[in-house]
C-alpha cells in the first residue's frame, strides 16, 4: 500500500513539472534558453545637454568636444546631446578665428536633470596705436582709421579693431606736415604701432640709416649746425631747413667703423636719406717663416677655428681686436716649427709673428 502511494506522488510531481515546462515554452515562444536572456535588459537613463551659442555670424561652423571623446560640429545656434549622470569636461572652438568663445572650456555635472550651457563668441580685437612726435605739447591732432575718427592732445591715439586691412588718414595741421599723412595698416593677430612725425613746413626730413652694427649698439651723428644725436636704433629722422650741412659719424663699439665717417649733404626742398655702413675694424696679422724649402706648404691654425695656409715665406690675414692662440704645422714632417704654438693680441695695430722651421734630427 505504501509503495503504491509513493509511486502516485512521484507521478504527480513529474506531471506538474511537465505542465510548468510546457507553459513556460508557450510563454517564451520557442522554449530555447537563449531567449530567456532577452528579458534581462538594463535601461540607462540619459538627460538632455544643450549648448547654445550667441555672437557668431549665421551659418558659421563651431565645435563642441567632450572628454568622452565625443566631437560635435554644427552651423546652427544650438546642439542637444544626451548623456547619463556624471561629470564631463568640454572645449569650444570655431573655424572663424575672428571670434573667440567664452568660456572656451569648462565642465558640467549631469545629476538627474537636463542642462543648458550658454557660449558667447566675441570678436578678437587688437590695439592700433598712432604715436605722434613733432607737435608742440598740448596740440590737438586727429586720425581717421577705417571709418572712425579720433582726436587727442597727447602723443597717442588708439583704436581697437579685429584682423583686417584698414586705411588711415592724418588730419592736416596748419604749419606742419604729417609724415606719413596716410597709408594702409594690416592687422594679423598682433597689436600695431604707427609712428607719425609732424615736420614744420619749410622744414624737411633728413633720415640717417645705418647697417652693420649689432642690434642696440649706440652710434652718433654730429652736424655742423651744432646738433648732436645719440642713436640705438637702425635709423633716426630730424627736420632741417634748406641749406648745406657737414656731418660726422661715430660708433660706441670701436670694433666697428662707419663708412662714410663724415661728409656733406644739401637740403633743397625735399626729404633726404643718408645711408651709413658700419664695418668690422680688422688689422693685418703676418706670420713670417724661415727654414722651409722653397714652395713648401705650411699652416697657421687659430683658436677661433680659422686656418690659413701658404707656400711662400709669409701668411697674412685680417682679424679684429682680441687675443688669439695659434698652432703651426707643415706638410713636410722632417721640419719642425718653433714656436709650435703661441698667442698674440691685436689691440688697434698690425701684428707680426716670426716662425722658424728647423730640420728634425735624431
Amino acid at each position: 500500500m505504501k509503495r503504491a502511494i509513493t509511486i502516485a506522488v512521484v507521478a504527480m510531481l513529474l506531471f506538474s513539472s511537465l505542465v510548468i515546462l510546457v507553459n513556460t515554452e508557450k510563454i517564451l515562444g520557442t522554449g530555447k534558453s537563449s531567449e530567456i536572456s532577452k528579458i534581462n535588459k538594463f535601461v540607462i537613463t540619459t538627460y538632455k545637454i544643450t549648448f547654445s551659442e550667441t555672437g557668431l555670424p549665421t551659418n558659421t561652423t563651431w565645435y563642441v568636444n567632450l572628454s568622452t571623446n565625443q566631437f560635435f560640429s554644427l552651423t546652427g545656434s544650438s546642439i542637444t546631446i544626451n548623456e547619463p549622470n556624471g561629470t564631463y569636461n568640454f572645449t569650444i572652438a570655431t573655424v572663424n578665428k575672428l571670434y573667440a568663445p567664452s568660456p572656451s572650456q569648462g565642465s558640467f555635472n549631469v545629476n538627474g536633470s537636463n542642462l543648458n550651457i550658454a557660449i558667447l563668441f566675441k570678436p578678437v580685437l587688437y590695439t592700433v596705436t598712432f604715436s605722434e612726435t613733432g607737435l608742440p605739447s598740448g596740440t590737438n591732432w586727429s586720425v581717421t582709421f577705417g571709418n572712425i575718427t579720433k582726436s587727442s592732445n597727447t602723443n597717442y591715439i588708439k583704436f581697437v579693431v579685429s584682423n583686417g586691412s584698414y586705411q588711415f588718414v592724418v588730419a592736416s595741421i596748419s604749419g606742419f606736415i604729417a609724415k606719413p599723412s596716410s597709408g594702409i595698416i594690416s592687422i594679423n593677430g598682433n597689436n600695431y604701432t604707427q609712428a607719425i612725425t609732424f615736420v614744420p613746413q619749410g622744414i624737411y626730413s633728413v633720415t640717417f640709416k645705418e647697417s652693420g652694427l649689432p642690434s642696440g649698439t649706440a652710434w652718433y651723428i654730429n652736424l655742423s649746425n651744432g646738433q648732436s644725436l645719440s642713436v640705438t636704433g637702425a635709423s633716426v629722422t630730424i627736420g632741417l631747413s634748406n641749406g648745406t650741412y657737414n656731418f660726422s659719424i661715430a660708433s660706441g663699439d670701436k670694433k666697428y667703423a662707419p663708412f662714410p665717417s663724415s661728409g656733406t649733404f644739401t637740403v633743397n626742398g625735399a626729404p633726404l636719406t643718408i645711408s651709413i655702413i658700419f664695418k668690422l675694424v680688422t688689422y693685418t696679422v703676418t706670420f713670417t717663416e724661415s727654414g722651409l724649402p722653397t714652395g713648401t706648404t705650411w699652416y697657421v691654425n687659430l683658436s677661433n677655428g680659422q686656418t690659413y695656409s701658404g707656400t711662400g715665406t709669409t701668411i697674412t690675414f685680417n682679424e679684429p681686436n682680441g687675443s688669439y692662440t695659434y698652432t703651426i704645422a707643415t706638410v713636410n714632417k722632417i721640419y719642425a716649427p718653433s714656436p709650435y704654438s703661441g698667442a698674440f693680441t691685436i689691440n688697434g695695430a698690425n701684428v707680426n709673428v716670426p716662425i722658424t722651421f728647423t730640420l728634425v734630427t735624431y
